[in-house]
């Protein structure tokens, strides 16, 4: 456990992202890949990345999501590879940090595209 305790403390902002997806955003099996107890990672977290656990896992994995779905152009696809089980809870997520729906946000960015003349 000491070796994964220096780990954590010893980890950088990209490192911590990339683990953080291969997680796959759930901090229980983030804990397990660190081979600490999800308390302590918690409490470790808010040194990392200066935010709650909770929420930066959230955050990621819309910034992935959102990802995913300009890749895609499928709201079920995108809520699917960001491992939402409910399309519903992506798209109440996504509108709660972008302040607009994943299909709102696509036809944004299409028009975007098209008016700068890259599609």
């Amino acid at each position: 456990m000491a070796i994964a305790i220096a780990l954590l403390s010893s980890l950088n902002r990209g490192l911590w992202c990339r683990l953080t997806r291969q997680a796959g955003y759930d901090a229980h099996e983030l804990a397990r890949l660190y081979g600490v107890t999800e308390r302590h990672l918690r409490r470790k977290s808010e040194d990392l990345v200066a935010q709650p656990l909770h929420i930066w896992l959230r955050e990621q994995r819309l910034i992935a999501a959102t990802h995913y779905l300009l890749e895609t152009e499928s709201v079920k696809l995108a809520a699917y590879q960001a491992r939402y089980h409910r399309v519903a809870t992506f798209i109440e997520h996504f509108q709660q940090y972008h302040e607009i729906t994943p299909a709102s946000y696509l036809e944004w960015q299409r028009r975007q595209r098209l008016v700068c003349g890259w599609e």
